[in-house]
């Protein structure tokens, strides 16, 4: 019916959803009551678009968490029953002892018998809450007079064994001057490393020990109390002054008293540092205000000491080892891997093993080749989104030096050392060599190397030398190689010397050479001046010769100007006014060279007339 006559505009698809058999608008939200637990839904252009309201929780702990991974779990924070994310649980404590393999309650008393000594002992907590077992009675009372100094005892220092059922008992802790360990340092690394440096005596190179790094938090505490970390070179042996070290697994924002001591097999004790005081860093603090996310201070590198070891299962088959990283480490690691070559392969030639769990300790290395040398180290892996490097205490400049050949000269030798990986100055800043003649002159010199060879130059002919390399690497480490022994070859005899050119340098020859070249210059100085005189007289022989020939000339054109005769007229008439006369001058000269003297002989002009 009119003004009706068309129908009403209606929309093909007007972005509405149908969900759950319900309809919604486009762009309308989905009601969480009709959706899972952490789910958002929204209408839009006709579908239902769903997404996960709750953040990713990824399948290790974060390093931010604020306890050890053994006691991480995922859980619903008391606020919101449907996101998962990592928590921390009360650790468990145990309320009984054991002992020999025994269960004993807090509180619980038993006897032990050992031998002749009968102990009461009991289950009780520590200051700390833990439990621990307590034996008293059945050990002698240590008499005073072994608790005083003497001459032979210094620091008498009572011990008590962990076992309880030792008893105690006196020892005694003599020191030994310290004078032959120098250039100790100790600095921290992070909040959990110390690195220690120190140098040995000369002496003690070459000896069979170790060192000992002594710490504590409480400095009143006897040493024997202390905790003792000890450390060794390959074979236990000091194969360089130089030594480094690396503490870990210490508290962070700690106070700790370090001492470094040396104990040498051939000797009863060896040298020991001062006492160090050092601070540790504080720990990673996650910092989380409202509304921002948490954020964390981590270190930008960790160095971190596997303490990896070989065990050779059979002839292709090894297992390599490490130990059980600390809950502060752990955070740091999300895996690790090992590489391994042959020790004379290229580095492009190294074999990577798959990812290893953090909580393993040792690895099977199978298929290799028998009677082989292989070279292993560790990789770790940090987890996601860290940027913290960590670093194993393996390096690369853990090298050895050596001088395998020197060629010999009358004045240099040419050392050929080994033990430093090509190319060279990536490893060697500077090399000094320290030498040594027979008569007790001791001298050194700086050179900057591009191969495994180097000059030595500057030396005496005939003479015993005494030399030794110290090599400066990039790393600041110092390397000592062994010593050499060599004499250099006698002089040859110098025979042609240039006068004018010769510059003789005071400073690098000795006062013999400057003795042989003096003589020989005075020498050819003498057979110049001989040539010269001979010179010269022939130079006069050859100027009289001239003169004499010049001499004669003239005589004989004088003579010829004297022999003319009269044609026609008489000499009292005047030749010059007939012009047919003809009249020349003759002017002749004479040049001769006679060396670097030229002589020079002019004829007077001779006039003469020709009538025609």
């Amino acid at each position: 019916m009119p003004p009706h006559c068309c129908a009403p505009a209606k929309c093909k698809n007007d972005g509405s959803c149908m969900f759950s058999n319900r309809k919604f608008e486009n762009f309308q939200a989905i009601p969480t009551e009709m959706l899972p637990c952490g789910a958002g839904c929204v209408c839009v252009n006709g579908n239902v678009t769903c997404e996960n309201r709750c953040p990713p929780v990824e399948d290790v702990p974060p390093v931010n968490l604020p306890c050890s991974p053994n006691l991480a779990f995922k859980g619903h924070p008391d606020d919101d029953n449907c996101c998962l994310q990592w928590m921390c649980k009360e650790p468990l404590k145990t309320n009984y002892c054991m002992f020999q393999g025994s269960r004993y309650l807090v509180s619980e008393q038993w006897e032990v018998q050992k031998g002749t000594q009968q102990k009461l002992c009991s289950c009780r907590l520590s200051e700390v809450g833990s439990p621990e077992v307590e034996c008293r009675g059945g050990c002698p009372q240590i008499p005073s007079k072994f608790l005083q100094p003497t001459e032979q005892c210094l620091r008498p220092v009572i011990v008590n064994p962990d076992d309880p059922l030792m008893c105690p008992y006196v020892v005694c802790n003599n020191t030994v001057s310290g004078q032959d360990l120098y250039n100790v340092n100790v600095v921290a690394l992070n909040s959990t490393a110390v690195r220690v440096r120190f140098s040995l005596a000369t002496i003690l190179v070459g000896l069979i020990g170790h060192a000992e790094l002594h710490f504590t938090t409480d400095p009143t505490l006897p040493p024997a109390q202390w905790h003792v970390q000890k450390f060794s070179r390959p074979k236990r042996l000091f194969d360089s002054p130089n030594i480094e070290y690396v503490l870990n697994a210490l508290r962070p924002n700690t106070t700790y008293f370090l001492q470094v001591k040396i104990k040498i097999d051939a000797l009863q004790g060896g040298p020991q540092s001062e006492l160090f005081k050092l601070k540790m860093p504080e720990e990673i603090v996650p910092t989380t205000t409202t509304p921002t996310p948490t954020t964390t201070t981590i270190p930008p590198m960790m160095i971190i000491d596997a303490k990896a070891e070989a065990h050779v299962i059979d002839s292709k088959t090894v297992r390599i080892s490490w130990r059980n990283f600390e809950p502060q480490e752990k955070k740091f690691i999300y895996a690790l891997q090992l590489k391994y070559k042959m020790q004379n392969e290229a580095e492009d030639k190294w074999i990577t093993t798959p990812m290893i769990h953090r909580d393993v300790t040792s690895y099977f290395l199978h298929d290799l080749e028998p009677s082989a040398d292989y070279v292993v180290d560790v990789l770790f892996t940090p987890p996601k989104d860290l940027p913290t490097k960590i670093v194993s205490t393996k390096e690369d400049y853990r090298l050895q030096v050596a001088v395998e050949d020197n060629k010999l000269e009358p004045d240099k030798s040419s050392f050929s050392f080994a033990g430093i990986p090509e190319p060279v100055t990536k490893y060697v800043h500077v090399i000094k060599i320290m030498y040594k003649s027979s008569d007790g002159e001791q001298s050194y010199s700086f050179k900057v190397p591009k191969t495994n060879h180097i000059m030595l130059d500057h030396l005496k002919p005939g003479k015993k030398y005494l030399a030794q390399l110290e090599l400066y690497l990039t790393n600041g480490q110092t390397l000592t190689s062994n010593e050499v022994e060599f004499i250099t070859k006698d002089a040859k005899p110098q025979t042609n010397i240039s006068i004018s050119d010769n510059v003789i340098d005071h400073e690098s020859h000795g006062n013999g050479k400057q003795a042989e070249l003096r003589q020989s210059k005075d020498g050819a100085e003498e057979e110049n001046r001989a040539y010269f005189i001979a010179l010269v007289v022939v130079a006069v022989v050859a100027a009289v010769a001239a003169f004499g020939f010049i001499l004669l000339l003239v005589l004989l054109v004088r003579r010829q100007a004297s022999a003319k005769a009269p044609i026609s007229r008489t000499p009292s008439e005047s030749a010059y006014d007939n012009p047919t006369f003809l009249q020349s001058e003759w002017h002749s000269a004479v040049f001769l060279v006679v060396g670097k003297h030229v002589l020079t002989a002019c004829l007077f002009p001779v006039r003469y007339a020709l009538h025609l």
